[in-house]
């Protein structure tokens, strides 16, 4: 998600949660063979699709600004889950006209929009390997009756179960293959919610309260990098690994890195397991670490999702997400060596 603190003392935290594009690699991948491994036989059902309507809603707007185009578009599906989101994450609700409005005064690259919409709208296929991918590390009878809604000008990717909405004209996409991870990245999160909802409540001062946001978020966003990781592994360059969120993935090559990240982990973790109060500061400088500062529980999680399928394989890491005790117990596990490695001074 694109604005993840809206507020560092309410309810709204939560939005960090439900993190969407701004938690996704953008590298260039390939998707006509997702080559996941131990892959479980599962595919993903029909009924979730991708819906580009809104966009052809919002063409017919601009070229015709009638009042009846207009709320045909503020009856869309799509404004719809953005409107659920936006009370999930923040606690209040907003009217669809309103969101529009936002959505409308927002000023876009329209050459470059119109090719990355092109560019997916020709490719179905894609986007059902893109999705089957997802289903992969998701239990196996998982079934959601959803769509991913192609939007513009919504300045974000976000998750309404069982819905997702993808912007594909966020100015930071420029490939329009590299978009691909999202989708997956997206879906998986529509899947992870399905099985794991968090329950608040989101008073994340509270120190109890704020460690179990931690938890959750670090298996949500952990697995969902994961989840790209084996249409990704073959293209780990350098340059990719140095790119802002494609960095996540040298958890997977760089043992001195994920130690590192581990480490940074654990003293976050430790401080909130400790804590028996936590200023909006201190709540405010965890939270950017990991998320947009560090991505610790981008990182840490990926791996915690890689040790896992290693030693467990995919089914069992699927089915952590209905057991998260699996998930916390390897979390245990990983900060306890990453902390003995210190003390033997090895990295």
């Amino acid at each position: 998600m694109t604005n993840a603190f809206y507020s560092m003392s309410s309810a709204v935290i939560v939005a960090v949660l439900m993190a969407g594009c701004i938690g996704c690699a953008t590298g260039r991948v390939s998707v006509e063979d997702p080559s996941v491994r131990h892959q479980p036989s599962v595919v993903a059902p029909p009924s979730i699709g991708s819906d580009f309507s809104f966009i052809d809603a919002m063409r017919q707007y601009r070229e015709n600004p009638t009042t009846e185009q207009k709320q045909k578009l503020a009856a869309h599906p799509a404004i719809g889950a953005i409107a659920r989101h936006h009370q999930m994450t923040r606690g209040s609700s907003a009217a669809n006209e309103e969101l529009l409005e936002e959505m409308l005064a927002r000023e876009r690259d329209p050459k470059k929009t119109q090719r990355i919409v092109e560019y997916w709208r020709q490719r179905p296929g894609e986007l059902r390997r893109l999705i089957r991918a997802a289903f992969s590390y998701l239990p196996q009878d998982t079934h959601l009756d959803g769509r991913v809604f192609f939007v513009t000008h919504h300045n974000d990717c976000i998750v309404a179960p069982p819905d997702a909405v993808v912007d594909l004209s966020l100015p930071f996409f420029t490939d329009p293959e590299a978009i691909g991870v999202t989708i997956l990245h997206e879906v998986h999160h529509i899947g992870f919610i399905h099985h794991q909802k968090y329950d608040g409540p989101y008073l994340t001062e509270e120190p109890e309260r704020l460690l179990k946001l931690v938890q959750y978020a670090t298996q949500m966003e952990g697995m969902a990098v994961h989840a790209v990781y084996p249409i990704i592994k073959d293209r780990l360059t350098p340059e990719l690994l140095s790119g802002r969120f494609t960095q996540d993935y040298r958890v997977y090559v760089d043992p001195a890195h994920a130690n590192e990240i581990c480490r940074a982990y654990s003293r976050i973790y430790r401080q909130v397991s400790q804590a028996k109060t936590l200023t909006d500061g201190e709540v405010e400088t965890i939270l950017t670490d990991m998320t947009n500062g560090k991505r610790l529980w981008y990182q840490f999680g990926a791996w915690i999702a890689w040790e896992i399928e290693k030693n467990q394989g995919v089914t069992r890491l699927a089915e952590s997400i209905r057991q998260p005790r699996i998930f916390q117990a390897t979390a245990d596990k990983l900060m306890v060596r990453c902390q003995n490695n210190v003390a033997k001074g090895s990295t």
